[in-house]
């Protein structure tokens, strides 16, 4: 007899194999089986399969994929008119299409042959602008004729929506970005005659009135006094609008670090002539007083130009703020972070920033006290740190304490210091060396570049001049250094970047100088193939910071647009060497090959690096650029 555990194990188990077998059945009987084949000409058979719903359904994962015959049908049925849209794009409006579905046993095939004819062309384009910028004086910008020449889509090139739409956005953002920001396309048309294959394009830009800036409102300020603001605000009273300020501006307030949300705009709520609320709007008449406007008098003209408040938005960022950070180097290996900041440190919106850091050839500890920027631009602090490095056999131990007065835009920014620096350096068989120096450097940096954290063109350089005493010996000193990048298109996907630095320290007894102030060569950012600060002075069995310093480097960007636009690949030359005389500059020579990744905080490079004169390869990486 048989128990009812055996019954029910029976039972789960035949359960069990008819789900098993359903697996391998047939999801659905009657599901459609297909092939599409498209014949058509260059890219538009590219265009057709990738967008075509046919095609797509079918190359779906899931369920979606699944269709049965009247499903592909109607799928089918609908492709003549979604290819003569599709290619509508590219300029052909009047193609011929013909479509043929069969079915030889359980599979379909969907044929679509297109013949394109003729593209159409463009015949005429009628560019118009309305509104104050006609009365606008002939030096205020933007200029209604350079705006005009910059349209591309002109007589006799195919009509393409992509390149139409293009012109449309571009010629408003001429207007949007520069004095009229509430500019609009009141009219835009594509009438294509079929019968001709011609295009005549009608486009109306009503530009609204010019605006200048008008006075600074802040709202969200608590602990602060608004000269934090105000302070940093790059815009003059009644200037024109423009958009670049504003972003300047908010970036500046961001940069600080006392704002956890900025928001810099124009304060008006709406576009001029749609909402009642809008200054632009003339305000309606009281009772009795007549209306607005009739057929025989019309609504009142727009103004030429309005004065808008220049409106500020902040949050309020915590007044203390711990931060960790994990790293890699190829220079230097590992590293950790621990990060204290005192936002409003003794009141009066003073920052205190404490920072340790430690990776295998460096260990420092830090502390940076900053004032808020003066009226005037400028800002002041007050840097100290101690540290600890051990680079190619050389151990120092020491600190200095800095102050510093920084200003000028970040385009061209500049900074003057007063240094106290103090160091013991220790080389194996050499005996250990104190120093001490005091000095004055004065150094400017300018950013010419199209972004700076990943730069396409333009240009970064810097450069300081600095002089001070030795205060173990009472000898002068005096120092130069440089630093320059080039970036130069070579067509649309290839960018040639050339980069060189040269360094002089004028004064005998180079002994008697901190490494801080000498220098080395080698690793990423300088001689790639050598490894970190290897070129310099060989002392017993270290290598020590020179008198001088000349490195450069050739290389060329290839980037992977239009399917990997973030990547790219990447072949280099770098050559230079560091010493304490000219004849010591021999430069020795690295090439190699690397990857590009256009991150959102800026190009990671990965370099493959083969030294000419050591024979080693080396592996490189490194984020961005630092200027």
């Amino acid at each position: 007899m048989t128990s009812w555990r055996e019954r029910a194990m029976r039972g789960l188990a035949a359960i069990v194999g008819v789900a098993l077998l359903s697996t391998t059945l047939p999801v659905r009987a009657d599901e459609a089986r297909y092939d599409v084949v498209v014949d058509a000409p260059g890219n538009l058979k590219a265009l057709v399969e990738s967008n075509l719903s046919l095609i797509r359904w079918r190359d779906a994962d899931g369920r979606r994929g699944r269709i049965d015959a009247d499903q592909l049908r109607r799928l089918f049925d609908q492709g003549k008119d979604e290819i003569q849209r599709l290619i509508a794009t590219e300029g052909y409006y009047s193609p011929t299409i013909d479509a043929d579905l069969e079915q030889n046993g359980d599979r379909w095939t969907a044929r679509y042959r297109v013949l394109p004819n003729a593209a159409s062309t463009v015949d005429t384009v009628d560019l118009q602008f309305i509104g104050p910028i006609m009365q606008a004086p002939p030096t205020q910008p933007p200029d209604v004729q350079a705006l005009k020449d910059g349209w591309t889509l002109t007589a006799g090139n195919v009509f393409k929506q992509a390149d139409w739409e293009a012109n449309k956005r571009r010629m408003l953002q001429g207007l949007l970005i520069r004095t009229y920001p509430f500019a609009t396309l009141t009219r835009t048309e594509a009438q294509v005659d079929v019968r001709t294959s011609k295009v005549k394009l009608v486009v109306v830009v009503a530009s609204g009135p010019a605006v200048r800036f008008g006075p600074l409102q802040i709202t969200g300020l608590k602990r602060y006094p608004a000269d934090t603001v105000r302070n940093l605000d790059p815009i003059k009273l009644g200037e024109l609008y423009a958009q670049q300020p504003l972003f300047d501006f908010q970036q500046k307030l961001s940069n600080t670090g006392f704002f956890s949300r900025v928001e810099v705009s124009i304060d008006a709520v709406a576009d001029p002539g749609t909402d009642p609320r809008s200054p632009f709007v003339p305000p309606k008449p009281a009772e009795g007083e007549g209306t607005a406007a009739t057929a025989d008098a019309p609504a009142t003209p727009l103004p030429r130009e309005v004065t808008l408040p220049l409106r500020v938005l902040i949050e309020e960022n915590q007044s203390k703020q711990l931060s960790v950070g994990l790293g890699y180097s190829t220079n230097s290996g590992p590293r950790a972070s621990l990060s204290y900041n005192v936002i409003d440190f003794l009141g009066g919106a003073k920052q205190l920033r404490t920072t340790m850091s430690v990776d295998r050839l460096k260990q420092s500890l830090g502390s940076d006290l900053l004032f808020p920027v003066t009226q005037s631009g400028s800002t002041y602090s007050i840097l100290s740190n101690i540290k600890r490095e051990d680079v190619q056999g050389e151990v120092t131990r020491g600190g200095g304490i800095t102050g510093k007065r920084a200003w000028g835009p970040q385009a061209t920014e500049r900074f003057t210091s007063l240094d106290y620096l103090v160091e013991r350096k220790d080389v194996t068989g050499v005996t250990p060396i104190t120093t001490q120096t005091l000095g004055v450097t004065y150094g400017v940096t300018f950013r010419r570049t199209d972004n700076l954290l990943s730069p396409t063109i333009g240009y970064l350089a810097t450069a300081q001049v600095g002089a001070g005493v030795r205060l173990t010996n009472g000898l002068p000193f005096s120092r130069f250094y440089t630093k320059a990048i080039r970036y130069q298109p070579l067509g649309p996907d290839n960018t040639l970047i050339v980069r060189g630095e040269g360094g002089v320290v004028a004064g005998k007894d180079t002994d008697s100088l901190p490494s801080t102030l000498l220098f080395r060569a080698g690793g990423d950012g300088s001689v790639r193939g050598y490894g970190y600060q290897s070129l310099g002075v060989q002392q017993v069995d270290a290598i020590v910071g020179g008198r001088y310093v000349a490195t450069g480097a050739v290389e060329i960007d290839h980037w992977l647009a239009p399917r990997y636009p973030q990547w790219g690949i990447a072949g280099f030359v770098d050559a230079g060497n560091a010493g304490n005389t000219f004849s010591a500059l021999k430069p020795v020579v690295g090439y190699g090959v690397g990857a590009r990744w256009r991150s959102p905080v800026g190009t990671l490079d990965f370099d493959v690096a083969r030294g000419v004169n050591n024979g080693t390869t080396r592996l490189h990486f490194s984020l961005g650029v630092t200027f």
